[in-house]
């Protein structure tokens, strides 16, 4: 299991090149962590972000934050604590199999095949060093699945059960996909406790739930038309953004297989892991029937078009696993006859998919990405110069100390598509006066916010043409620096 984790941490130390989302979740967090206040200046005035952020959840902005307090900014410490919560992932789900196979034989293979599943997924592993709260989420929710686990095995589970509602609740304040979950952890703390103790159980899990639930609903009632105007409008388009690729009118079911294959999971581990979930509804008992509630409703989060399955296939590998692990059970299998059958259909695919993930994100060239534009920052751009920039250079331009300001408002705009939206962002930058552009070899100096009709610019140098960029790297990050000169008034 360690040398599992050892791949996200040797990557997340790595110089991969920063990507938009990465920028969109770091720049809150960091606002937080320095000024108190969680906002997103670098998108601009587009729905108040720069004022109050509420695009997401905060309980993972203020997490990531409380990294940035106690260890610093900066890129290594965004990616080290999303590979650290990747670890925790595969402890907990370990854990949870393992105590909720309760004494099969083949419960330590079970509860391994399951984490080495949800270890192999590129996409999980891609989450795990992109800057986003996709693991945090799924770790809470892990948490919330073993303590739900260990409330079924006992006859006095109320601290459980309420520590089942504290954890998904603070789940799904971390990444609001996980609230599909929420309801199977609320029915297996009813379900699977002690029938005199269900009321009870009801209860505990409410106030548990409402506790983790505080920081989402306190910052709710402070800025409500922030959450109007950024959270609901942002998860609408995301819903509505998704299902391009299907048909004009997919099934659930289609929607399910095809999130699942975009998300790094194989179509014969797909069928498998629902095979799994048939199984265990026929033949899992007590505990071994918790991990399958969540499993079902984690469903939820994959027949809208978004691509979610990162964030629940954890819960499909538990209980595929455990449906195979109580079927080899109750049909008399051997452990021997259990471990081919496993290994033969959970593995060979995704251990193929885990080496070339990692041989990829190791290549050479792709970790010199940003070290050009690193050099050309530190030539050119004053400490403390406003730059408007792209994503890819913003960790660079920190560590500079100079500000960065996105041009064209990136992924504000991208949930905010209005005339008035733009003009506000364009005023917003106009209104700033930035100092340099720092822009794609394609993308004209003028066409930013409207600056060619107040200010001349001057090409200071490029990533290109600066000596020992690798060639694949200058062609995909060859990024253009420019001096902005205003006009007199």
């Amino acid at each position: 299991m360690g040398a599992l984790v050892f791949a996200p941490l040797r990557l997340a130390f790595g110089d991969a090149p920063t990507w938009a989302d990465e920028v969109f979740y770091a720049e809150p967090a960091r606002e937080l962590a320095i000024h108190g206040v969680l906002r997103s200046p670098i998108l601009g005035e587009v729905r108040g972000v720069s004022e109050v952020f509420a695009l997401q959840p905060p309980v993972a902005v203020v997490e990531r934050a409380l990294v940035y307090r106690l260890f610093g900014f900066g890129k290594r410490q965004t990616r080290i604590a999303g590979a650290l919560e990747y670890g925790l992932c595969l402890a907990v789900l370990f854990l949870s199999v393992f105590r909720a196979s309760g004494t099969s034989s083949l419960r330590v293979l079970c509860a391994a095949v399951a984490s080495l599943l949800f270890a192999m997924n590129s996409k999980v592993m891609r989450a795990a060093i992109g800057g986003r709260p996709d693991m945090v989420a799924v770790a809470l929710m892990l948490c919330a699945l073993l303590c739900a686990v260990e409330a079924s095995r006992r006859e006095r589970a109320g601290a459980w059960v309420f520590a089942v509602g504290a954890f998904s609740a603070l789940s799904a304040s971390s990444h609001p996909v996980m609230l599909s979950v929420c309801p199977g952890a609320a029915l297996a703390c009813t379900l699977y406790v002690p029938a005199k103790s269900r009321g009870r159980a009801f209860v505990l899990f409410c106030f548990g739930w409402l506790l983790g639930a505080l920081p989402w609903l306190l910052h709710i009632a402070l800025h409500p038309d922030a959450w109007r105007m950024q959270f609901i409008d942002h998860f609408r388009a995301a819903f509505a953004g998704g299902s391009a690729e299907l048909n004009a009118e997919p099934s659930p079911l289609e929607n399910i297989l095809h999130n699942m294959r975009s998300s790094g999971v194989t179509p014969h581990v797909t069928v498998a892991m629902l095979v799994g979930l048939l199984l265990c509804a026929r033949y899992a008992k007590g505990p071994a029937r918790v991990p399958m509630l969540f499993a079902s409703f984690s469903l939820i989060a994959l027949i809208p078009g978004e691509n979610f399955a990162k964030f629940v296939v954890a819960f499909l590998y538990a209980a595929g696993c455990l449906g195979f692990c109580c079927a080899l059970s109750a049909w008399n299998l051997s452990s021997r006859s259990g471990v081919w059958v496993m290994v033969l259909l959970l593995l060979v695919a995704p251990i193929v998919r885990h080496v070339h993930l990692v041989a990829s994100k190791l290549d050479a060239e792709l970790k010199q990405a940003e070290q050009p534009i690193e050099r050309l920052i530190a030539q050119h751009v004053p400490s403390g110069a406003l730059v408007v920039s792209t994503p890819v250079s913003y960790f660079a331009l920190r560590k500079r100390g100079a500000e960065p300001l996105f041009g064209r408002s990136l992924q504000a705009l991208r949930y905010a598509r209005t005339q008035d939206d733009r003009a506000a962002h364009e005023a917003y930058v106009l209104r700033r006066r930035p100092s340099f552009l720092l822009l794609k070899r394609r993308t004209k100096p003028g066409s930013i916010a409207g600056l060619g009709q107040h200010a001349t610019f001057t090409l200071l140098g490029s990533a290109r043409s600066l000596p020992g960029t690798p060639r694949t790297v200058r062609d995909r990050y060859d990024l253009r620096l420019y001096r902005v000169n205003y006009s007199p008034i």
